[in-house]
């Protein structure tokens, strides 16, 4: 992890207590050897412990990289080269909240933007409900026609329906840490539409009635206004 001390246990074992030289592997010099058993040496930001295990401190983001451990036992042994890859990475944060509580709107197409910044990130959402309960499978990248994780981690849910409402949890993994997200769409609304409205003509001192249907979810609030005056409105 960046900016951490990182161990690499070697377990070596042998007698005489072979030496220790430690090279990253497009270098022919090595960062740090040390020349007698047991002899514990620091270069710089590496070190050879006592126990002959390899400390790197302080990882930076360039430490990524393919290292080589050599042994040997005087001029008797040499050991073939053991070879170690090094990703050195940041913990994953959440760089942007989503809102804990949101509505959906049936038939559009929707998105819970939250995003997440790191290195090696595995992102996935997870999704219950009280109609479908938790959802076995995870929701990665372009899982289907009903679901897409953009590369930051934003959840779009594509032509909703009645069922996407529930709680949607945003997982963000790396090799040195996890951070969750977490949202709960209250429900998929119905945008409120008139569907007839019928014009009148009305004649003085008669009543007259203006036909309408509207419809949407849940009920709309219906009001009527003349010339910029609101007349009555009714919840149906």
């Amino acid at each position: 992890e960046i900016s951490k001390t990182e161990r690499i246990p070697l377990n070596i074992a042998g007698i005489p207590f072979p030496t220790v030289h430690f090279y990253r592997a497009d270098k022919e010099k090595p960062l740090v050897e040390n020349f007698y058993s047991h002899q514990a040496v620091r270069n710089g930001r590496y070190q050879i412990a006592t126990d002959g295990d390899v400390i790197i401190n302080n990882l930076v983001q360039s430490d990524t990289g393919r290292y080589i451990i050599r042994l040997n036992q005087g001029s008797n042994y040499v050991s073939d080269d053991y070879i170690i890859e090094i990703y050195a990475g940041a913990r994953p944060f959440v760089a942007y909240m989503p809102r804990p509580l949101a509505n959906f709107t049936l038939g559009q197409n929707e998105k819970i933007p939250a995003r997440f910044s790191g290195d090696f990130l595995n992102i996935y959402w997870k999704f219950t409900s009280d109609i479908l309960g938790e959802k076995a499978e995870r929701i990665m990248g372009d899982t289907d026609a009903h679901y897409f994780v953009s590369v930051d981690g934003a959840l779009s849910i594509l032509n909703v329906v009645n069922t996407d409402s529930g709680r949607y949890i945003g997982v963000c993994k790396n090799p040195w840490g996890e951070v969750q997200v977490s949202t709960t769409i209250i429900r998929a609304i119905e945008f409120a539409q008139i569907l007839i409205l019928n014009n009148q003509v009305a004649s003085i001192g008669n009543n007259a009635t203006f036909r309408v249907e509207v419809n949407g979810s849940p009920p709309p609030y219906v009001s009527w206004w003349r010339n910029g005056v609101q007349i009555k409105g009714i919840r149906i």
